[in-house]
């Protein structure tokens, strides 16, 4: 049954194609300097580097009707093209590519990331504080984490390192993550989550993270984790560490300031007083962040996007058990209970059985 199980992570396999694939059988032909700009939008007034330029035009090339709003082009900034541009080796049609797959999601998610709709908060993922060199700290404790709902988790995934990368201060440039692994169990096991969460670390926000503590972490969560790190490159992977709650507190006190340090201490300790579940915002606890008010880190999103107030109760009256969800994969359901494609049904009614089998594998690795 174990086996069977590790054999269904193969879901999880990451699609490697992308809509600008085609620009890859052009290697051979140079990319010309004087390439024109796009009549739509206009570079920056400040790029110079005609290797930036080049990107953008070719990332135009790779968008649906060939168009960049300004949305889009007002996050390609300078130092942004250049982080993918080194992610590629310097390769104009590579980042090109990577970068037009991280314009096409920051559509997607683009009420949640210019601020004009709020989450529906899954857990308390937040930023708890930001480090003396003005890195913000985000935290997680898996006591919180509710039940996985993919699009709900993506979409306060985002909100969270939106606003961390507003909330930078100084030269800083990058966030770090602590995961708490204090109340992980067999609910956690699903692995749905991990795809696109990874590929929002490794693109949207490449380059963001400076370092992952795990904190805690059992045995059990080691299989979530080799499922993860087999979808980001090595240098992500070197991020990452694994510590004790003292040794958390320690390098963050070394890293990061002692104000910093005392804060995670006392989150960790406060946490570990009971089990219960509390998602979101609770007394004592501001969500997206406990340095920085939301309106303020998400103001000048909005304004670029010509948006109004913030919608601070989206979706409100669905709940988790009113959602309606597309049925896994075979590789993931029993045989008895497979679908037929395009089959949908309640989600309790899922998690039900998958809550059985998630715990028929705690036991099992336990």
């Amino acid at each position: 049954m174990f086996r069977a199980f590790l054999e269904s992570m193969s879901c999880c396999s990451v699609d490697q194609r992308s809509l600008c694939d085609a620009l890859f059988e052009r290697r051979k032909m140079p990319v010309s300097k004087k390439t024109p700009v796009s009549k739509d939008v206009s570079p920056p007034v400040d790029v110079v580097d005609p290797k930036i330029q080049a990107v953008i035009e070719q990332v135009r090339l790779c968008l649906p009707d060939r168009k960049m709003t300004q949305w889009q082009l007002s996050w390609c900034s300078p130092e942004i093209v250049q982080v993918y541009l080194k992610g590629r080796k310097g390769d104009v049609l590579a980042a090109s590519k990577i970068l037009a797959e991280a314009l096409q999601w920051r559509e997607q998610y683009k009420d949640i990331l210019s601020g004009s709709r709020v989450p529906v908060w899954q857990s308390d993922f937040r930023i708890l504080a930001r480090a003396e060199t003005g890195h913000p700290i985000i935290y997680l404790c898996y006591r919180h984490q509710m039940f996985p709902n993919v699009q709900a988790i993506v979409e306060h995934g985002a909100y969270v390192l939106e606003a961390a990368v507003h909330s930078m201060r100084g030269d800083a440039r990058q966030f770090d993550i602590i995961i708490d692994c204090y109340g992980f169990n067999h609910t956690h096991l699903d692995p749905r989550p991990i795809v696109p969460l990874m590929k929002m670390i490794q693109q949207p926000y490449r380059d963001r993270l400076r370092t992952a503590i795990f904190v805690g972490a059992p045995s059990a969560f080691n299989l979530l984790y080799r499922v993860g790190s087999r979808l980001v490159n090595e240098s992500t992977r070197r991020k990452a560490m694994f510590a004790s709650p003292e040794e958390a507190v320690a390098h963050v006190a070394k890293t990061g300031g002692g104000e910093a340090a005392r804060t995670l201490q006392g989150v960790l300790s406060l946490n570990r007083e009971g089990m219960d579940c509390q998602p979101g915002e609770i007394e004592g606890r501001k969500m997206p962040s406990e340095v920085d008010d939301a309106v303020s880190l998400f103001q000048d999103a909005r304004r670029q996007l010509g948006s109004g107030p913030a919608d601070v109760h989206p979706h409100a009256e669905g709940s988790m058990a009113e959602a309606k969800v597309t049925v896994p994969s075979s590789r993931w359901c029993c045989r008895r209970r497979r679908s037929q494609p395009g089959e949908t049904r309640c989600a309790n009614n899922w998690q039900a059985s998958g809550f059985m089998r998630l715990k028929l594998v705690w036991h099992a690795l336990g």
